[in-house]
């Protein structure tokens, strides 16, 4: 099987590759990976260890403002943060993207995963379409949003959440929270929903 791995976010312990066991049964494995202005000798190094096939370290400029929409959890959400998480999901999808459509590379299975995500082993399955498959665990109050896995369409329906997000908080679909959008995401588009028994693990 070919998988590609679509990296997110902040560089943080990068250089454990907490994802390798997870996906050593794969026949194939490329990387991907969208940063917010990282430094650049932890992001060259990172490219040395992941050898991506393509990657984005430009700083995220946003004219979203989602803190006018009620609703937000009793411990706040860090708006920043999370519009910066939902471009980053969409840019490294664009770059799976650009590289199926110029290399017509066939790809199996696809994964979503913050670099600091320590999980278990991955078994090899072929993703149902119109399917989401997100580790139990971990909701607050929505669904995990720490790793997703599906096939490419199902995958670039959930990683375009930042498309959508205005009009699920207009329409009070959700509240202004990460985990809240991310299922209210997957419901309107229309996506179904697996849970895996699968530990995992944020480290740092």
């Amino acid at each position: 099987m070919r998988a590609a791995v679509l990296f997110y976010g902040r560089l943080r312990h990068y250089q454990h590759k907490y994802i390798g066991g997870a996906i050593q049964l794969f026949d194939h494995v490329d990387f991907f990976y969208s940063a917010d202005n990282e430094a650049q000798p932890q992001f060259e190094d990172f490219i040395r260890i992941y050898k991506p096939v393509a990657c984005c370290n430009d700083t995220i400029s946003y004219e979203y403002d989602f803190e006018k929409y009620p609703g937000r959890t009793p411990s706040g959400t860090n708006m920043n943060n999370m519009i910066r998480h939902f471009i980053n999901l969409k840019r490294v999808f664009g770059l799976l993207e650009s590289h199926i459509q110029a290399t017509d590379t066939k790809y199996d299975i696809v994964i979503s995963v913050r670099l600091d995500l320590s999980t278990g082993n991955l078994a090899l399955f072929t993703p149902e379409k119109n399917t989401i498959y997100i580790p139990e665990g971990d909701d607050h109050g929505g669904i995990n949003d720490r790793i997703a896995i599906g096939d490419v369409e199902s995958i670039k329906k959930y990683m375009h959440i930042i498309d959508n997000c205005e009009y699920l908080l207009e329409n009070k679909l959700s509240i202004p929270h990460p985990e809240t959008l991310t299922l209210a995401n997957i419901k309107h588009c229309e996506l179904n929903i697996k849970r895996l028994s699968m530990a995992h693990r944020l480290v740092g």
